[in-house]
């Protein structure tokens, strides 16, 4: 969805459109390690090579937290239909709720409207904290969130990819500390 803002928001205000495709390639880049972490652990003899490509293209943060959670207590040969399974449950229910909060939108009161802005940043937060297992990906939500203020006051317009940063960094060195401790 972020790409299609970008997309329908620059074309409206008449942007070029080298800068319209550089914005939303580097807007869906996030999805390129998620997709290099997770169809090693589908790939399985039994599946055509095209069937990778179809999965590919379902991937969400969702759909990756959980996969990356429930593989382990799925057969190999069982991972890819899991996968297309729960990812096109989740595009349906997607769409299904995006209809209903578009035809209900201007009956809602101001206070909920305001109330829902921040419920997709809650949900994202949750989502990542339920896949949070190893100590390292503990530490690094932990050091997002603690360079997320300094970052913003620093620079509003760069403070996610500025915390992101530095709060990761410190994470994989306080990683390493702990490790060369025990």
């Amino acid at each position: 969805m972020p790409a299609q803002l970008i997309l329908v928001e620059m074309h409206s205000a008449g942007a070029a459109l080298a800068a319209l495709l550089i914005s939303v390639v580097l807007s869906s880049a996030r999805f390129l390690p998620m997709t290099v972490t997770l169809i090693p652990h589908v790939v399985h003899e039994r599946h055509p090579r095209w069937h990778y490509y179809a999965a590919a293209h379902l991937l969400s943060i969702t759909g990756w937290t959980m996969a990356m959670v429930r593989f382990p207590a799925i057969a190999p040969a069982q991972r890819l239909p899991w996968l297309f399974g729960f990812t096109s449950v989740c595009m349906v229910g997607a769409v299904g709720a995006t209809a209903l909060g578009y035809l209900v939108a201007d009956g809602l009161a101001p206070l909920v409207k305001l109330g829902l802005v921040f419920l997709a940043p809650m949900y994202y937060l949750l989502v990542m904290l339920s896949g949070a297992r190893e100590r390292l990906a503990a530490l690094s939500l932990a050091g997002g969130a603690a360079c997320g203020p300094i970052a913003w006051t620093l620079s509003p317009d760069w403070s996610v990819l500025a915390a992101g940063l530095a709060g990761g960094t410190l994470a994989y060195a306080a990683d390493r500390l702990l490790r060369a401790r025990a």
